[in-house]
């Protein structure tokens, strides 16, 4: 089973530096830095593709009738990284059809310090990315995507010669380029479809953009 500390090891061995580490939690400089740069790198890592084994696919609950231009507004996921594709309705979530761009047809508003999204869509079905903290549901493939992700600021703190860091740079975006080829292949008729977390009710709430 990986742990955050063994994706820290590993990457500290990448990025050659002379110590590995016992635990997050332990004082060293090591430990610091892999602290520092973990959870940066595995959200912005995370961000970048549909990994499959974070990605949720939600009927979104309605908390108005209408905000600032959009007929509808619906409760925004709290664990979202980022927003892959909106459902029109039940029968094209089921099927897997008509995904739409979320980025022409929604709009992420704020009211009253919640999050919520601008839809003309009554019954829409959202697909994202969620802010996945377990390791051991990583896939081998990310596991080793992120190693290398803190790899190379790690190398750069420990003045590692350049030759080293632009090898690490070239075997991440080969690691980068399977995971995008993966991401446009991948069947994903495996999806768990999750219940809707995030019931709210809120009416007539006046809407400020973030």
């Amino acid at each position: 089973m990986v742990s955050k500390t063994d994706i820290c090891n590993r990457a500290l061995i990448e990025a050659k530096y002379d110590v590995t580490i016992e635990s997050m939690t332990e004082r060293s400089a090591a430990a610091e830095r892999c602290n520092r740069l973990y959870d940066s790198c595995r959200k912005s890592l995370l961000s970048q593709y549909p990994w499959v084994f974070a990605t949720k696919r939600i009927k979104l609950a309605r908390v108005s009738e209408e905000v600032d231009g959009y007929k509808y507004a619906y409760v925004y996921p709290r664990d979202c990284l980022t927003m892959r594709a909106v459902y029109l309705n039940e029968q094209d979530f089921k099927v897997k059809h008509l995904r739409i761009s979320p980025i022409n047809n929604t709009r992420v508003f704020n009211v009253d310090g919640t999050k919520v999204l601008g839809c003309d869509y009554e019954n829409p079905f959202l697909e994202y990315t969620f802010d996945e903290e377990t390791e051991e549901n990583f896939s081998t493939l990310f596991t080793r995507c992120l190693e290398l992700e803190i790899a190379i600021p790690l190398a750069k703190l420990s003045g590692a010669d350049n030759s080293d860091i632009q090898l690490l740079i070239a075997q991440r975006e080969q690691m980068k380029a399977m995971a995008e080829s993966q991401s446009v292949s991948e069947d994903d008729n495996h999806l768990k479809i999750y219940d809707d977390e995030y019931i709210l009710v809120r009416e007539g709430c006046p809407a400020t953009p973030i």
